[in-house]
């Protein structure tokens, strides 16, 4: 800058001087006509000079403007990556919530049913299977003691591929859908229930779905990758 400003002194000392190389060039025009030729180039190449450091000293700052704003460009679409992440993570746990809630909601508007039996029939051998001991506990709801009949533990019985004795118990919540399995002693216990089942299935599916969320998610690109 300070040569920009040595350059406008040069500038305005030649506009002073002009009534004394006017007074000189009426004797001597062409030796003057060499000054001013000269002190003119002077000028131009020392204006020239001024314009470039000018025109560097814009580069640089419009070059770290430039700098500081993809810097805060990066930073909103991390940001705005990160928001999305958090709402679709959010959004898709609402749904699988919602769908949990509906598979229980289809059971127990089915309980009662054969369709239902199976069902428990189905868990209480898992619960039987998983333990793995001779003698096993086995308690259901009390609305579902009807149909957890002697017959209906001697089809488990039978399902369970090896010789277990199974001492059965109507102690559950009658809103409780499906079984829990215990040692005889009480040492061990599977809880089988739907209300268990949902839970960890719940588990499961959130961490399929932030995984899907946070390795699905593109990252922010730069004008170098657009130009790529």
């Amino acid at each position: 800058m300070a040569k920009k400003k040595h350059a406008n002194k040069e500038t305005a000392s030649i506009g002073d001087a002009s009534p004394f190389v006017d007074e000189i060039s009426k004797g001597a025009g062409e030796e003057i006509d060499k000054i001013l030729s000269r002190a003119k180039r002077t000028a131009e190449s020392r204006l020239d000079e001024a314009r470039k450091a000018a025109r560097a000293e814009v580069d640089q700052i419009v070059g770290a403007a430039k700098a500081r704003a993809e810097l805060e460009r990066r930073r909103i679409i991390s940001d705005l990556s990160l928001e999305t992440k958090k709402v679709t993570l959010k959004a898709r746990g609402e749904l699988v919530e919602e769908a949990l809630a509906q598979v229980r909601a289809r059971l127990a508007k089915a309980r009662g049913t054969p369709e239902y039996r199976e069902t428990l029939k189905a868990l209480t051998v898992e619960g039987i299977v998983a333990l793995d001991r001779p003698e096993v506990n086995v308690s259901v709801s009390a609305a579902d003691a009807a149909m957890a009949n002697e017959a209906f533990f001697n089809e488990v019985a039978a399902e369970c591929g090896r010789q277990v004795s199974i001492t059965p118990a109507a102690d559950l919540n009658e809103k409780t859908m499906g079984a829990i399995v215990r040692t005889t002693d009480g040492s061990m216990l599977f809880d089988n229930t739907i209300d268990a089942r949902m839970e960890r299935l719940a588990d499961e599916l959130q961490l399929i779905v932030s995984r899907e969320v946070f390795a699905s998610a593109p990252e922010p690109r730069t004008e170098e990758d657009a130009e790529q």
